[in-house]
């Protein structure tokens, strides 16, 4: 039997603050996740979920982590066990003392616990018309209009509860495409970072 008292502890000694991109499915979670990735030299993962026709340029989502999650939100893996693992990914990650980042699938689900064992992470929520959402889903996903309809207001409103106290920059996609070098732009006007000169992100 593990000691499970000891999941429910934040992580306190961090030396790299990690970067959490949080979205909907279809919002632009994984554009955001690829600008922090390749144009900012945030780790986003060492073993990335690659494309396919839902996202051509790949998901920049840490495939281990996406897999555990999964195995959490499936009822495949107890709480304590997932606050177990999570912590020796953390860890791992960690140690290495460079920028790192993840982006996190199942919103809302997994955030709060996220700040249960982080302190003070960077998170980036990424926003898209309901309506856009729910259009792409309906169309790439396949899924039921209605079912999609519920669950994306559902988690919408749940990620709006959860972060409704905590600092984090909105990043907005709508009708009009945006350019990775304007995105970029608002990432590094809002946390000050010298697109430039990578090593500000160290300071941070």
């Amino acid at each position: 039997m593990v000691d499970t008292v000891s999941f429910f502890c934040y992580i306190p000694q961090m030396l790299q603050q990690p970067w959490i991109v949080m979205g909907c499915g279809r919002s632009g979670s994984s554009t955001v996740a690829r600008i922090l990735n390749n144009h900012f030299r945030i780790n986003m993962g060492d073993k990335l979920r690659g494309p396919d026709p839902f996202a051509p340029l790949g998901y920049y989502e840490d495939a281990d982590m996406h897999a555990m999650n999964k195995s959490f939100l499936w009822g495949q893996t107890s709480y304590p066990d997932w606050c177990y693992w999570t912590q020796i990914y953390i860890k791992k990650r960690q140690a290495r003392d460079i920028p790192w980042g993840f982006k996190v699938g199942g919103v809302p689900y997994f955030l709060g616990l996220y700040l249960s064992l982080l302190p003070k992470p960077k998170i980036i929520r990424v926003i898209r018309k309901f309506s856009l959402v729910h259009h792409s889903q309906v169309t790439k996903w396949k899924h039921d209009p209605d079912m999609c309809k519920r669950t994306i207001m559902g988690k919408m409103k749940a990620l709006r509860r959860v972060l409704q106290y905590v600092p984090h920059q909105q990043i907005y996609f709508n009708e009009r495409r945006r350019s990775d070098k304007e995105i970029a732009k608002e990432i590094s006007e809002f946390w000050k970072i010298n697109i430039n000169d990578p090593s500000t992100l160290r300071n941070m």
